[in-house]
């Protein structure tokens, strides 16, 4: 026999959550209009996750590399890495900064990534990996519109997340050279060293090679702002009866509806509405986008 599982975590999480509405008319009353917001806040933290003393846990492993963390003080989850302060541009700037990874790798060279020494040692290695970002927002909102005008109605629903981040992971598959695959157009244009580049120093990626692994490793530049407004459904119809006098109908209504009509974002992936939970929570490993749709058709009530 073994002993049974217990909780032993504490988690603590507090919000706030407004809504506002207001209706009303114009036009005469001919034209009636209900407008609701609501705008929510929480604040995740980890107040114990064990008795065992800086315990922590790990995301899952994508081939070999991690993404995310917790552990007590911080939200569940928080993604986990180096962090990135650019590119070495010259050889004396390579030599200047701390030495990185000791025999794993000589990465303190011209169009490598320049690693942060977080714990200041003079060496770069595991331990100056620390807190890059977090996938959760620092609101999300939402916006109810309703119109009606002489038989026209018109519903609209926009949502929007502001302040989250999420991991590109998605990125390591097709910004560098590990995998088999196509490769993002980043990489020919953005690399440092490619020809299409003015001045390497506005490269955003490091130079294009064969053994690129330590430009791989979780960081920075795998975390991207996710926050976006996307106008989630939008629904146009118009009442027949106004132009169809005939008792045997209660009612006869034509409409058009979309539903993810638009998505303004910044997040170079393809959703930032990423569907996953639990510590991965924010890791886009590639998620199908929520699509598009069309309808049209006829309501009739007899």
């Amino acid at each position: 026999a073994s002993a049974p599982s217990i909780n032993v975590g504490e988690m603590k999480n507090v919000g706030l959550d407004v809504e506002l509405g207001y209706q009303g008319t114009a036009l005469n009353d001919e034209l009636t209009y209900n407008v609701a917001v609501n705008v929510s806040h929480y604040k995740n933290e980890i107040v114990k996750l064990s008795n065992v003393e800086e315990e922590f846990m790990e995301g899952n492993y994508y081939r070999e590399m991690v993404y995310a963390r917790a552990e007590e003080g911080t939200q569940f989850p928080e993604f986990y890495g180096y962090i990135v302060d650019g590119i070495f541009q010259t050889e004396e700037e390579a030599e200047a900064h701390p030495s990185a990874f000791g025999e794993e790798g000589t990465y303190n060279e011209p169009g490598h990534f320049k690693y942060r020494d977080v714990n200041g040692d003079g060496v770069i290695n595991s331990d100056d990996r620390t807190y890059i970002g977090d996938p959760h927002p620092d609101f999300t909102a939402g916006l109810n519109l309703r119109l009606n005008y002489k038989g026209i109605q018109l519903r609209a629903n926009l949502y929007s997340s502001y302040g989250n981040e999420m991991v590109n992971y998605v990125r390591r598959w097709i910004d560098f050279n590990q995998f088999l695959g196509n490769r993002s157009e980043r990489r020919l244009y953005e690399s440092w060293g490619s020809p299409y580049l003015d001045n390497n120093e506005n490269a955003t990626m490091p130079k294009a090679e064969q053994n690129d692994n330590g430009s791989q490793l979780p960081s920075t530049y795998f975390v991207e702002d996710a926050s976006y407004l996307r106008m989630q459904n939008l629904r146009l119809s118009y009442d027949l009866n106004n132009l169809i006098n005939d008792e045997r109908f209660r009612n006869i209504r034509i409409y058009g509806q979309a539903t993810n009509l638009f998505t303004i974002t910044n997040y170079s992936g393809l959703d930032p509405e990423v569907n996953t939970s639990g510590i991965n929570r924010g890791v886009d490993q590639g998620a199908w986008p929520t699509p598009r749709q069309f309808m049209f058709g006829v309501n009739v009530g007899f």
